[in-house]
């Protein structure tokens, strides 16, 4: 019978196929550990790769918010140039030639021309028995005037605007007779 002492092939065998073990449980337990430590940078860089995202959201949203104040900008820009346009096309439409009838007497009055213009051509409406030489086809310079006889006697209505017309306006301008 063989002695305990003696070692038989299982024995051998044994011994082989535990250190195999060994070894390979060693070789598991160095790829565990490599697997964690590249778990730990994968995660490392996952949480940079959130904060990055954040950033660039945060990024995008400010970016958003500018575009829509300079459009606001923008907006709020073009409405005062549009106004400013329709102010300078309201003030070209203005008269540069007006005229003011003013009482020098009882029976007289002038035509000034209260504008900024020359006016040529001018001329007022004759009103039968009431106007004595009013002007006709005369030149009035700005601020100057022109004399004429105003007369209303007896059971006459005396008017109360008369028509003057110019080469410079398209359509006559009625102006008011100042009350005596």
């Amino acid at each position: 019978m063989p002695k305990l002492s003696d070692p038989q092939w299982t024995d051998v065998a044994a011994v082989y196929i535990a250190g195999g073990a060994f070894v390979v449980a060693l070789a598991a337990l160095v790829v565990s550990w490599l697997g964690l430590s590249h778990q730990r940078t994968a995660a490392e860089a996952a949480e940079l790769s959130a904060e990055e995202a954040k950033r660039s959201a945060d990024a995008a949203v400010r970016a958003a918010e500018s575009g829509d104040r300079s459009a606001r900008a923008a907006e709020r820009s073009a409405l005062a140039s549009e106004q400013l346009t329709e102010i300078e096309a309201i003030r070209d439409m203005r008269p540069t030639i007006m005229w003011e009838l003013e009482r020098l007497s009882k029976e007289r009055v002038q035509l000034r021309n209260t504008g900024t213009e020359t006016a040529t051509g001018v001329t007022v409406a004759p009103v039968e028995n009431i106007l004595v030489d009013p002007p006709h086809d005369v030149t009035i310079q700005p601020g100057a005037s022109v004399p004429f006889g105003y007369v209303v006697g007896g059971l006459q209505v005396a008017p109360r605007q008369l028509s003057v017309t110019c080469n410079e306006l398209a359509e006559p301008i009625s102006v008011e007779v100042p009350a005596w």
